[in-house]
């Protein structure tokens, strides 16, 4: 029989401070053998748990609805909040996923799902918390457990644990299962509720973790966010980074988003912009095209200083510590430089190759480079050549890479360009291994900016202590990210 826990919080919850490495090794203490990770509003930290743990994970996510929280488990994509009930719970269904009621009745709780939301809800509904360790009076669980049995759904007692000593309180014994919603439910039906009540006093760990937070957002580090916004990268890189704000990962907030194409100019750029509304985050566009085109300049260059010119006047109300050039695809100029403290993404170890992604790659191959890497910059006119802030590197040898060097053989580099191209396997294995290093490490860059670890002045890039620094290794941090 395992230990099912099907409602636990960690760091990415904005009222739970617990580190996912501690929550697994109580887990692993408590012998629970399934754990469910339902973080407020994102998945982010039950995916990076289910990549980490040796035990079963389910991901999941505690959703604010208009009606209350409810919890969709086995989730492939993350659920947004703010809707009704009935529209979030199809959402997980199309999914392929399962909807759990928490701590229905009670009414200490501000989030609880009302009854006119748990009325409508009945039809769609999976589970049902009978016991929720953090429910302050019994008769709430015997209301839940009672409306389980008149409508034959499944139940189950949770922790719905905010701190590390919660994890255990209250679980479900169930026979092990195969990974997959119909079979866990199955297994659910079968088990049995093991309930202990946490004390009160929980809930004061959780409001001072959230005051905490919300305290850590007044002094939070104030970013800017540069993007052309072309395709499915940009929109990537932007809603990963608010959900690891929203989740309290990262102190900081994004102040505006300044986009150099205006709406109707680009299919991806429309969609990046919409995005961008949808989260109330203030967008301001200029069209570097357009201005190219009322100059009748011959090309961007020519045009450039005159461009951050307007852009710093539209940029001029708002105050920030950092921007991020994210997916923005123009050469800034010195004007700009004055203004920001910018960061930049190069997809090269320190003193590697500089230019494009696809130019480094060829000079690493060319040269039989023994590692690739990523690092972050801070942005100057020596493009590519700024002060390395952080990096991360990976070995470029080994099986993953010894065929393709042993196709490469002895062959010129402009030969296999002409021959193979970008479909060459050592070329794309190596693009591989750098993209996927670089959400986190810009993520685990701004944490640490935002955390104090790190700090820019006068063109430097120092610790807390302030000591200039020449770039920090990230690598343990990255290695997590990617299990």
């Amino acid at each position: 029989m395992l230990k099912a826990d099907l409602h636990v919080h960690t760091e990415f919850s904005f009222d739970c401070a617990t580190p996912l490495e501690k929550l697994i090794q109580r887990c692993l203490k408590q012998d629970i053998g399934c754990l469910a990770v339902t973080d407020h509003d994102t998945i982010q930290g039950a995916l990076r748990v289910k990549e980490m743990a040796p035990f079963k994970v389910i991901v999941g996510e505690e959703i604010k609805t208009r009606e209350g929280d409810l919890i969709g488990l086995f989730l492939q994509e993350e659920v947004p909040y703010g809707l009704s009930a009935v529209e979030t719970a199809k959402l997980i269904k199309e999914q392929g996923g399962l909807v759990s009621l928490p701590h229905p009745f009670d009414r200490f709780r501000g989030s609880a799902m009302s009854e006119e939301g748990i009325a409508e809800l009945l039809p769609m509904i999976d589970i049902i918390e009978a016991f929720n360790a953090r429910n302050t009076l019994p008769g709430a669980d015997r209301s839940a457990g009672e409306l389980a049995a008149t409508h034959g759904i499944a139940l189950c007692a949770v922790s719905d644990a905010h701190s590390l000593g919660e994890i255990g309180k209250a679980y479900t014994l169930v026979p092990d299962f195969s990974y997959g919603p119909q079979d866990f439910l199955e297994a659910l039906r079968q088990g049995s509720l093991i309930t202990k009540r946490s004390s009160p006093l929980v809930h004061l760990i959780s409001t001072y973790v959230k005051n905490k937070k919300r305290i850590l957002r007044i002094i939070l580090l104030k970013l800017g966010w540069f993007s052309t916004g072309r395709g499915e990268g940009s929109r990537n890189l932007f809603s990963t980074a608010l959900e690891h704000i929203r989740s309290g990962y990262i102190n900081a907030d994004i102040q505006y988003v300044f986009c150099n194409r205006e709406p109707g100019e680009y299919r991806g750029s429309d969609r990046f912009h919409a995005l961008v509304k949808a989260n109330n985050v203030p967008l301001i566009t200029l069209s570097s095209r357009r201005l190219v085109k009322e100059r009748g300049a011959s090309g961007f260059s020519e045009v450039r200083e005159a461009y951050d010119s307007e852009a710093i006047k539209l940029l001029d109300p708002f105050q920030v510590d950092l921007a991020v050039l994210a997916g923005y695809m123009l050469f800034t100029s010195e004007l700009m430089y004055q203004k920001l403290s910018m960061l930049n993404l190069h997809p090269a170890p320190p003193n590697g190759p500089v230019g494009s992604w696809r130019e480094v790659i060829w000079e690493l191959i060319e040269h039989k480079a023994p590692q690739g890497g990523v690092q972050i910059q801070l942005a100057n006119m020596d493009w590519d050549r700024g002060p390395v802030i952080t990096y991360c590197t990976f070995p470029l040898t080994g099986p993953l890479f010894d065929e393709g060097w042993d196709l490469a053989g002895g062959q010129s580099i402009d030969k296999l360009r002409s021959s193979q191209g970008e479909e060459f396997g050592l070329f794309q294995q190596i693009r591989d291994e750098g993209t996927k290093r670089e959400i986190p490490l810009l993520m685990e860059t701004l944490k640490a900016f935002g955390d104090g670890e790190l700090k820019v002045s006068d063109g430097m890039v120092a610790d807390k202590e302030d000591r200039p620094i020449t770039g920090l290794c990230l690598n343990s941090q990255i290695d997590k990210w990617l299990g």
